[in-house]
This record gives structure tokens, sequence and C-alpha cells, in this order.
């Protein structure tokens, strides 16, 4: 089980602790029945308090990816992954439709929001720590007429996600 903590980070250390292992059973490279480090071997091993581990141990057993045996220890809780999987999709969906209502009330354009949900995506899947955006995402001008000001998003190296035209 890989798991890496940041100081830097907002979230507390248990919340990254419980997010990363959540991932890692959704995607299957925790499988089910697998037994998990105790809690003190886990402080250990990540250098910090037995009580944050507990804290995110108690939290997984609480939504359901984790179950402990008295006397045995933890385990990856068999079957409803695919259940937990699809809520934590509803929940993204509903924080997604928020973004976007809220992005159309201040004017921002679809190619716009689509643009800003995917450089987001590839932001928080990078794991170098200044978190730079590559340039190929970076918002590029250019003058068609001299007049007109356009915004091309190139959201992918390979694909154009839509130019945005706006006359300023």
């Amino acid at each position: 089980m890989d798991i890496i903590l940041s100081n830097s980070s907002d979230k507390p250390i248990y919340e990254q602790i419980t997010s990363q292992m959540k991932a890692q059973i959704l995607s299957g490279s925790l499988p089910s029945g697998e037994k998990l480090p105790s809690i003190r071997a886990l402080a250990n091993g990540l250098g910090v308090s037995v009580i944050t581990t507990k804290r995110a141990y108690s939290d997984l057993e609480a939504e359901g990816f984790i179950a402990t045996v008295q006397g045995k220890g933890s385990f990856v809780a068999a079957g409803n992954h695919e259940l937990l999987r699809e809520r934590r999709l509803r929940q993204v969906e509903e924080l997604l439709a928020q973004a976007g209502e809220q992005a159309a009330e201040l004017g921002v354009t679809r190619a716009k929001f689509e643009c800003a949900v995917l450089v987001l995506q590839h932001k928080s899947h990078r794991t170098d720590p200044h978190n730079t955006v590559p340039s190929f995402y970076r918002l590029s001008h250019r003058h068609s007429t001299g007049i007109a000001k356009h915004s091309a998003f190139v959201c992918n190296p390979l694909i154009f996600v839509k130019a945005a035209l706006q006359a300023e």
C-alpha cells in the first residue's frame, strides 16, 4: 500500500490517508479481504501519530471500505466496492453540476469550464510538489483581425476541446 503525505496540503493527514486508501480500494490495488497494516505499524511507517491512523481507519470503517476483526486486524471490506464507487461518482457529479451553475452565472463559457476541469484534474494527478501546469494547458491569445481577440484553450496536447471565441 502506497501512501504519500504532504505537510503542505490543505487536507489534514488523516484525510490524506483516508482518501488515498479509498482510491486504492476502489481501483482494485487493495483487493477485498486483503489484510491492512495495524494502526501502530501504519503510524510508524508514515511517521505520524497513532491517533491519526486510528481516525483514518475509523472513517474508512464507518464508510464501509474496511472491516476490523478484534484480535485479527483490519481488512479491506468485501463486496460493495462498486456501490461505494457509484456513490462517490454521484457526489462528483453533484459538485461538478454546482460548479457549472456558478460558472454559468459568472458568464464562463462551456469551453472555458471544460478546460478548467481538465486543468484541475491534471493538477490533482501530478506528483510535482510545485503542481505546475504544462504549457499546452495555458491560455494563448491571438489576434485574427487585429481588432477581436480570441482565446484558444488547448486542454490536451493532441486535442483542442474547443476554441472559445470572444470579442473583447
